[in-house]
């Protein structure tokens, strides 16, 4: 016998029928690639590989925004010799912003019981010399720690060989003019390198190891890698150039510091990376964890004893974990940049906005102008998306994000025109709610930026619901 169940069969019959005819959208530029302002003022900062030299070493820009990367461009040549251009999928080598990598290494380690930011160096690496007793790894990650930076001048030495040369410092490993030991930030990879040195110890597995598991696989990062053997080869990764454009043989014979430099990894891998800042999903899930990572460094002795890590002299106004974390125009800011053999990278996050930039060269003759890119998109209210133009249908759930250029965070209004009925924008661009009408709706959404603004003309047809027009018009069988 056949019962009212009929009504919800048919029901989802029309509802997958019609999800099945909706057009999808075909991946294509974003509004912000082909705006020309803002395309043309992105680009005027990379000349230095763009028209006559189009043919020499660039690299790639990325923005991205609420999740999204709304903007992307390759610049110049990944292999010059080849003629291989430049590629926004291509891993680039991150230089020093592999630091933050490690640092969340250390982190985690901690977070398992492994080691404890408290703990010093010579409990995890006993067989440097006892000057170096009373240097903890909380003050390698801040940079305070007085150890002597062995080996990084020469862009052939491994992890390993600078250890090695650390070790026959003696007690020459301590800087003299830096103690007491966390009273003064000098900016030194060999912190790093020791650090990525004590995760491996820790955990029994290869930084690079370590790195994959617990922190590429689980953020789904499969474009990225730690280079940390003379012999590997990173598939598709630029060529780095030095300033006269001789070719540095990157794979055979420059290895990294690994710990300190040695991570790579292409601009959709960054965003997941910068996407995790806001809800973490590493370790046990705790944000707290983030917190670490960002919160400044404090001098544990000295006069400033106490006071935020910070160096002025070298730009850094205060150094969290591998991260540098300040304020830009009103608005927070966390960064730090990289230079290492034939590369220059900045990575820059603007958690208020929602809003991240990447500059990554593959030649060190540039600085990687990663601020005046984020000018470019703080200072012009845009739209990053499209329009919505999917329908929606009566009796059915439908949600819409609008997103926008702009510092302070746009706020979005109907600025004309009318949403169907049981829809409603809210001032944060999430256009949402069950339309109770069908019909064609359209209108003019604006956000806004402090005094600048910017409009986005919209329109909705929200198709009828199959089994609510049956019902109204009594043609609904049922069997009893």
């Amino acid at each position: 016998m056949r019962t009212r169940q009929v009504a919800s069969w048919l029901h989802a019959a029309f509802v997958l029928a019609a999800f099945l005819a909706w057009p999808c959208s075909v991946p294509g530029a974003t509004p912000l690639e082909v705006d020309v302002t803002i395309s043309n003022a992105v680009d005027s900062q990379f000349s230095f590989a763009t028209g006559a030299n189009s043919s020499k070493p660039g690299g790639v820009v990325g923005v991205t925004l609420d999740g999204e990367l709304v903007f992307q461009r390759a610049y110049g040549m990944s292999d010059v010799a080849a003629g291989i251009p430049n590629s926004t999928t291509a891993p680039f080598y991150l230089a020093s912003c592999s630091k933050q990598f490690t640092a969340m290494c250390v982190l985690l380690c901690q977070e398992k019981g492994l080691l404890s930011t408290n703990d010093e160096l010579r409990l995890h690496i006993p067989e440097l010399d006892a000057v170096f007793d009373g240097v903890q790894i909380r003050h390698m990650l801040n940079m305070i720690s007085a150890v002597y930076d062995t080996g990084t001048g020469n862009k052939t030495n491994s992890a390993a060989l600078m250890l090695t040369g650390l070790m026959q410092e003696g007690q020459y490993g301590i800087v003299t003019n830096q103690l007491p030991i966390g009273s003064k930030m000098d900016y030194c990879n060999m912190n790093y390198v020791l650090l990525g040195i004590i995760v491996e110890r820790v955990s029994g597995k290869t930084l690079r190891q370590f790195t994959q598991e617990e922190i590429f696989d689980k953020l789904g990062m499969t474009g990225s890698d730690v280079h940390d053997d003379l012999a590997m080869v990173i598939a598709n990764q630029p060529s780095g150039y030095d300033p006269d454009f001789a070719l540095w043989s990157t794979p055979t014979s420059t290895p990294p510091a690994t710990g300190s430099t040695g991570v790579t990894a292409p601009l959709a891998d960054l965003l997941k990376w910068h996407e995790n800042f806001y809800a973490n999903q590493l370790g046990s899930n705790s944000q707290s964890l983030i917190t670490l990572l960002e919160t400044p460094g404090r001098y544990t002795s000295g006069s400033n004893a106490g006071q935020p890590v910070s160096e002025n002299a070298l730009g850094i106004p205060a150094y969290a974990c591998g991260i540098i974390p300040d304020s830009y125009g009103g608005n927070r800011r966390v960064w730090h940049t990289g230079r290492w053999i034939g590369f220059k990278t900045a990575t820059c996050r603007y958690p208020d906005l929602h809003m991240s930039v990447f500059v990554l060269l593959n030649r060190d003759d540039q600085a990687p102008a990663f601020q005046a890119v984020a000018d470019v998109f703080l200072y012009n209210v845009r739209f990053a998306n499209d329009p919505p133009t999917s329908p929606a249908r009566q009796g059915t759930f439908y949600r819409f994000n609008y997103s926008a250029t702009g510092a302070p965070r746009p706020v979005f209004a109907l600025e004309s025109g009318a949403l169907p009925d049981g829809i409603v924008l809210n001032s944060d661009g999430t256009l949402s709610g069950t339309p109770t009408t069908t019909g064609d709706f359209s209108g003019v959404v604006k956000a806004t930026s402090g005094a600048n603004s910017r409009t986005q003309a919209f329109s909705i047809h929200v198709e009828p619901d199959p089994v609510i027009e049956a019902y109204r018009h009594g043609t609904f069988l049922m069997f009893e």
